[in-house]
Formats: structure tokens, C-alpha cells, sequence
């Protein structure tokens, strides 16, 4: 099941739906780690890894492109990435802003779980919320 931005979406709403429900003190601390994520899921880096995994099963994965199909749409892939002009990074990777510090994507690396190979992140938040 290939990941997806809609995924990304998905899942950032649950979090969301999540992150309002927490109110108590005690819960103060999950929603802050929540939030880590939350930052993570809407960085421009994620994103452009999301555009690099979509590219890479529609295009190149597709059997039913010729060589000269993939071909064509790789140079304009790399034509569009190349001209910051038009776009900066993947044509679709829209940038956003982020505030998360150095020592919180360190902390954030080591402490959340990594998705199995095609495991879409809003699977991934819906069992983490169970």
C-alpha cells in the first residue's frame, strides 16, 4: 500500500483530533511529543520524501510506461527540481514552516517508531492511538 500525502493528511487530522482531547496536566507531555510529530509530518523534507516514494511507484514502478515514458517524465522531474525558479525541491513539496530545534529532532529520531517499508503514516497514528 504506497504511502500517500491524502495519508499524511489523514493522519495529521487524527493527531489533531487527538492533541484537542488532551487537557489534563498528566497528558501535557504526550501532547507535546504529539506535536514533535505533528511538526515532522508537515516539514518540507517529509513532504519531498512523499513526493520521491509517489514518483518513484507511479513512474518508475508503473509496467505499463515504456523506458521512454519513465524516461521523459525522470528529465522533467529532474528539470522541474534543478529550477528553483519554478519550484524549490519537488514540484509538489510545498514549504511550510517548521519550529522544531536541533535537540528535538535528535530526541524525536530516537524515540519514535519508524513505518515498515509501505505502511501508510495514518495506519501508523491510528494503531498508535488505540
Amino acid at each position: 500500500m504506497p504511502l500517500r500525502k491524502r495519508d499524511t493528511a489523514r493522519a495529521l487530522g487524527l493527531l489533531e483530533d487527538y492533541c484537542s482531547k488532551l487537557r489534563k496536566p498528566e497528558e501535557q507531555q504526550l501532547k507535546a511529543a504529539i506535536l514533535r510529530v505533528m511538526g515532522i509530518f508537515r516539514s518540507s523534507l517529509f513532504q519531498a520524501l512523499i513526493d520521491i516514494q509517489e514518483f518513484y511507484e507511479v513512474t518508475l514502478l508503473n509496467s505499463q510506461k515504456s523506458c521512454e515514458q519513465k524516461l521523459e517524465e525522470v528529465k522533467h522531474m529532474a528539470e522541474q527540481c534543478e529550477n528553483p525558479s519554478t519550484s524549490p525541491g519537488f514540484p509538489n513539496a510545498r514549504p511550510r514552516p517548521i519550529r522544531i530545534q536541533p535537540e528535538v529532532i535528535e530526541k524525536s529520531h530516537s524515540e519514535q517508531p519508524v513505518a515498515e517499508s509501505n505502511a501508510s503514516a495514518a495506519v501508523w497514528v491510528e494503531d498508535v492511538l488505540r
